[in-house]
């Protein structure tokens, strides 16, 4: 198996820790109030959320798109918890609903799960799993805000899980692929008629929402991960970990990584990042930027580049570790 971060995301079940107001038993949905959520940018730049470590928990916290507003949501996990992988990928995960009335992520009870919070943290809900899943990771809301994707694990020795769809508000979960090799990071395109995600050996693919028709876009000797579609649906960014000679050589490791868009058939990739850490990419709304998470495995920070690849630059750094973006 390529991919040594894959659904490195999953969180060990004997961690507890708080999620919003919950104690880990479900809520009714149509219970929980919503109100607006945190937006000190211009509403043309809404907040970004991120997964934060701070302290004695990991979090769910948002930031300005000019970088200079920081919010704390909602502490997700312990800073202790043990990890089947790497921190980088394991805990957070967020993504706004559609109207951003609403905020999924990866948050830990008795085992890691999805919460649904409002989008300023509170009243999150966990959204029970069948019991053929060990845990649930990497959450993305449909375009019509009526489902939500996630990557599901169904075995954690070895590591593995596939692509799950259910409704927003928790029922009818169906898996939706069957790959040997496994799926995650699930993202719907904008017209909601496909999914991309990743295959666990570490190539991007798409389906049809229902699952169908699914197909490698490129089958490299890179890593390939962590496909998010661009909000004109014509290109996804990736990051890929890469050797010496660009997106078809074996990787080199996490310091090898770079952002990447191509477009939706897979053709023509462009590398937008030099190699470092560059990893999880997501669109701006307008389409015009990509932030990722950037720097070190040590201390990672928020970064932000244009689509095209011009004025990178840092967005938010300091003592914390910052990851996994969702604009």
């Amino acid at each position: 198996m390529r991919f040594s971060r894959m659904v490195a995301l999953v969180l060990l079940l004997a961690t507890a820790a708080a999620c919003g107001s919950t104690s880990g038993a479900a809520q009714p949905r149509a219970t929980r109030p919503r109100s607006p959520g945190p937006s000190a940018a211009p509403a043309h730049e809404p907040s970004l959320a991120f997964t934060r470590l701070s302290g004695a928990y990991w979090s769910i916290d948002t930031v300005t798109a000019d970088g200079r507003d920081v919010r704390h949501l909602v502490a997700i996990a312990r800073a202790d918890a043990k990890l089947f992988g790497g921190a980088l990928d394991s805990v957070g995960q967020a993504d706004w609903s559609p109207d951003r009335s609403e905020l999924a992520f990866t948050c830990v009870t008795t085992r890691s799960s999805i919460c649904v919070s409002t989008p300023e943290g509170s009243h999150a809900v966990v959204l029970r799993l069948p019991a053929g899943l060990v845990a649930a990771v990497h959450p993305h809301w449909s375009p019509d805000g009526t489902r939500i994707a996630f990557a599901g694990v169904t075995s954690t020795t070895p590591l593995h899980s596939q692509i799950e769809v259910m409704n927003a508000d928790g029922s009818d979960v169906h898996r939706i692929t069957n790959l040997a090799a496994g799926a995650t990071d699930p993202t719907w395109s904008p017209d909601g008629k496909h999914i991309a995600f990743q295959s666990l050996d570490g190539d991007i693919w798409v389906m049809n929402a229902d699952g169908t028709a699914a197909r490698a876009l490129r089958h490299t000797t890179a890593e390939e991960l962590e496909p998010a579609w661009s909000p004109d649906g014509t290109r996804i960014a990736f990051s890929a970990v890469v050797g010496q000679s660009g997106a078809t050589t074996a990787p080199t490791g996490l310091n090898g990584s770079s952002i990447y868009v191509m477009h939706d058939d897979g053709r023509f990739p462009t590398q937008l990042t030099a190699p470092g850490v560059a990893v999880w990419p997501a669109w701006s709304p307008d389409g015009r930027e990509i932030a990722f998470t950037c720097n070190s495995l040590t201390k990672s920070d928020l970064c932000v580049v244009n689509a095209d690849g011009s004025n990178e630059r840092t967005l938010l750094g300091g003592p914390h570790l910052d990851m996994q973006p969702a604009w």
